[in-house]
């Protein structure tokens, strides 16, 4: 009977979830660099990925495009693409540990510099 108490009918404050992709032309060019990393031998991140709080489990961001477990899964720190992104996104996604580029361009040099030059050692 709780349930029919007021309350458990009390309205919930709404929760804001930070990021996301914002049109077809950027879902678009997160897919190509998607692709774009697979063909170099490395997984596939993903896609407009929801990051949640790890005491609450409550979601607090979606991310455009991560590797939680690293582009070299356990041996490179968690990495996120977040194209056109508030400063509150890329924040929260830079203090849960993730590693942060706001373009595909500053990605993909990240991945030839350090994780391909790394993988051939």
């Amino acid at each position: 009977t709780r349930w029919l108490s007021n309350e458990a009918s009390m309205p919930c404050a709404p929760v804001t979830i930070a990021g996301g992709i914002s049109s077809e032309s950027e879902e678009a060019e997160l897919r190509a660099l998607n692709d774009w990393v697979a063909a170099q031998g490395l997984p596939r991140g993903a896609l407009a990925y929801d990051h949640a709080d790890p005491e609450t489990g409550q979601q607090v961001a979606v991310l455009d495009l991560a590797w939680p477990q690293g582009l070299q899964e356990e041996l490179s720190q968690p990495v996120a693409v977040l194209l056109n992104e508030e400063a509150t996104t890329i924040a929260l996604a830079s203090q849960a540990g993730f590693r942060c580029f706001i373009s595909a361009a500053e990605f993909r040099q990240y991945v030839q510099r350090e994780v391909m030059s790394s993988a051939d050692a």
